[in-house]
């Protein structure tokens, strides 16, 4: 969740949220990333997304409601359109 002041939310939060929506959306974000087909930018460009959302309460609630399972990504997340770029769900 960004801050009152607009401010980027907690990376370690929001890292940790974006792998378990890439989880949960059936991405391929790890495997993109080893064989060179998604650099350090673009990761870092999903988590910078993932850090200005409003709605990381709402996000981990729901990723708790999806544990273990495949879904797409929720209609507010920032990356949901890119997930499908990497063989997800969206």
């Amino acid at each position: 969740m960004t801050g009152p002041d607009g401010s980027p939310g907690d990376t370690a939060r929001h890292a940790e949220l974006l792998r378990g929506m890439v989880e949960c959306a059936g991405a391929d974000l790890g495997g993109r990333a080893v064989d060179g087909r998604l650099d350090r930018t673009a990761m870092g460009t999903y988590l910078g997304r993932c850090r200005q959302c409003p709605h990381a309460n709402s996000c981990a609630a729901w990723l708790a409601d999806h544990e273990g399972g495949h879904a797409a990504p929720p209609p507010y997340c920032l990356n949901r359109d890119r997930f499908g770029e990497l063989g997800g769900l969206t």
